[in-house]
């Protein structure tokens, strides 16, 4: 894995290594992490973060009455 694949993503695990057209393709998850995100992306992030605690039976907004 280079450098700079290190300095473009939050984070990099690599999955598998196969062979294309005879040569070794290594393939890697990736993630951008939330500070790249645009703002569409940032309240589809929250939205899915609140609904998920709703779920859990957390309620999100005693966390937002301590900050």
């Amino acid at each position: 894995m280079s450098e700079a694949m290190r300095k473009s993503f939050r984070a990099v695990q690599f999955v598998q290594m196969q062979e294309v057209n005879g040569k070794d393709c290594y393939m890697y998850k990736v993630i951008a992490g939330s500070s790249k995100l645009n703002t569409k992306e940032m309240t589809e992030l929250l939205d899915c973060s609140f609904d998920w605690l709703t779920k859990l039976g957390i309620n999100y907004q005693d966390f937002e009455r301590m900050i």
